[in-house]
C-alpha cells in the first residue's frame, strides 16, 4: 500500500505519495481560500502524478497550520456551542475557563453544561439526560449556530455519552 503526506500551507499546499521510504510523487498547488478545494486539488494531482487509484492508498495523513493561525490571529473561526457534559462534577471549571477572553469572544460564548460524562475509571458521573441535551440542541438552533462541540468528562476513557448527545444535537439542531 501507498501513503499519502499532505501539508496545507498559507500559501502553498503539497501532497507525496510514499512507496515504503521512496518517493513516487510530489505536486505543489495554491493554497484556496476553501482549504479543501486546495487540498483535493492537490490529492488529484498527487495520486494522478503517481498513476495510482484512490483504492491502492492506505493512508492520508493532513497537517496543516491553518488551524493554528485562526486561532492565534482570531478569524476565520466559526461561532461554535459547546456542550460540556460533566454534570454535577465539575461546575466550578466551565468550558473555555482558561481560554483568553478575546478567544471566546471570537466563537461566541455560547458554552452549556449538562449531566453526564464519566470518572476516570469509566463509571459514569451521572447519566446523560436526554431531555436536557434537547432542549440545549433547541437553544443553539435558536441562536443561529450551526458548530458545536461536544466534550465529555474522560471521553477518551469513554465516549458513549458524547456520541449520544451528538446523536441528540443532531435532531434538534440539524
Amino acid at each position: 500500500m501507498f501513503r499519502i503526506g499532505v501539508d496545507v500551507g498559507g500559501t502553498n499546499t503539497d501532497a507525496v505519495v510514499m512507496e515504503r521510504r521512496d518517493v513516487r510523487a510530489v505536486v505543489k498547488v495554491p493554497t484556496t481560500p476553501d482549504v479543501m478545494d486546495g487540498l483535493m486539488q492537490a490529492l488529484g494531482q498527487v495520486l494522478q502524478a503517481a498513476a495510482l487509484a484512490p483504492d491502492q492508498v492506505g493512508l492520508v495523513v493532513i497537517g496543516t497550520t491553518q488551524f493554528t493561525n485562526a486561532v492565534i490571529e482570531r478569524r476565520h473561526l466559526s461561532k461554535t456551542a459547546v456542550v460540556r457534559l460533566a454534570l454535577p462534577a465539575n461546575r466550578c471549571l466551565p468550558p473555555m475557563v482558561d481560554w483568553p477572553e478575546d478567544l471566546r469572544a471570537a466563537v461566541g460564548q455560547h458554552a452549556f453544561e449538562a449531566a453526564g460524562g464519566f470518572n476516570f475509571d469509566g463509571t459514569p458521573i451521572t447519566p446523560l439526560v436526554p431531555a436536557e441535551i434537547a432542549r440545549i440542541g433547541t437553544d443553539i438552533r435558536a441562536r443561529g449556530i450551526d458548530s458545536i462541540a461536544v466534550v465529555g468528562v474522560f471521553a477518551p476513557v469513554r465516549d458513549d455519552a458524547e456520541r449520544e448527545a451528538a446523536r441528540i444535537l443532531a435532531e434538534h439542531c440539524p
